[in-house]
C-alpha cells in the first residue's frame, strides 16, 4: 500500500507535518499543522508525481510564492527567509513516514467499516472469529492478543509523543517571539539613547554660540569667563 497525494491528503500531511517538525521548508517558520498547505516539490507541469517522497509541507505564503518554480528555484528565492533560523528536522525518512501514514489510513477505513452496521454475512464472519479466538483462549494460546495490546499501547505512546512535540514546538516559537520581542525593544531604546545624545550636543552649540556673541570664551577649567 503506497500513499499518494490524490487519496490520502490528510494522511500525508499528518506523517509530514511530524517529519518537518511543524517547520515550513521555505521560511523554517513554525505553525500549527492545520495552517500548512500541501505542495508538489518537483511540479506536475514537470512530470511531478503525486507520491508523498514527491510532497512537502509550506506554508500558505511560501506556497502562493513557490507556485510551478522548481525546488532550487524556490530555495535561492526564499534563502533570505531562513537567515538566523536553525532547521528542527534533518532529511525527512519517507519510508518511515510512509509505514506511519500507511498505518493511520489502515485505521481510518478500519474505523470508517466499522461505524457501518454489518450484513449478516458480516455478522456470522464476526460470530465464527469471535469462536474461534474463544478457542484460542481456552488453549491457552493467548500470544495474539498480547501483540495486539501491545500494538494499541505503541500508538498511544506515538500519539503522546506527537502532541508532547508539538507541545515542546510551540513553546520554542513562543521563546523566539519573546526573544524578537526584547531585541526590538533594545533597539528602540538605543534609538532614544542617540536621539537624546544628539539633542545634548545641539544645546551645547548653541549655548557656545550664545556665549560667543555676548563675549564671554570656554576654559575647561573655569568654565566661560569674559573674553580679554
Amino acid at each position: 500500500m503506497r500513499l499518494n497525494y490524490r487519496d490520502n491528503k490528510e494522511e500525508i500531511r499528518s506523517v509530514l507535518y511530524a517529519g518537518q517538525s511543524g517547520q515550513c521548508i521555505g521560511c523554517l517558520d513554525v505553525f500549527a499543522e492545520r495552517n500548512f498547505e500541501l505542495d508538489h516539490i518537483e511540479p506536475q507541469d514537470n512530470g511531478g508525481s503525486n507520491d508523498i517522497r514527491n510532497i512537502q509541507l509550506l506554508c500558505s505564503t511560501c506556497n502562493r510564492s513557490k507556485s510551478r518554480k522548481t525546488q532550487a528555484e524556490f530555495l535561492a528565492q526564499t534563502a533570505s527567509l531562513r537567515i538566523g533560523k536553525t532547521p528542527l528536522f534533518s532529511n525527512v525518512d519517507y519510508d518511515e513516514l510512509e509505514k506511519i501514514g500507511v498505518s493511520i489510513k489502515r485505521q481510518k477505513d478500519w474505523d470508517k467499516r466499522m461505524s457501518k452496521p454489518m450484513t449478516k454475512r458480516e455478522l456470522k464472519g464476526v460470530l465464527g472469529c469471535v469462536m474461534i479466538v474463544a478457542i484460542l483462549v481456552i488453549g491457552g494460546i493467548s500470544s495474539g492478543v498480547d501483540s495486539f495490546n501491545e500494538w494499541r499501547e505503541d500508538r498511544k505512546q506515538q500519539k503522546q509523543r506527537q502532541i508532547q512535540s508539538e507541545n515542546e514546538e510551540i513553546e520554542r516559537a513562543k521563546e523566539r517571539e519573546k526573544e524578537l520581542e526584547r531585541i526590538q525593544a533594545d533597539r528602540l531604546r538605543l534609538e532614544e539613547m542617540r536621539k537624546a545624545m544628539e539633542e545634548r550636543e545641539r544645546n551645547r552649540k548653541l549655548t557656545h554660540e550664545y556665549m560667543e556673541s555676548r563675549g564671554y570664551r570656554w576654559d575647561e577649567r573655569k568654565g566661560y569667563i569674559p573674553i580679554d
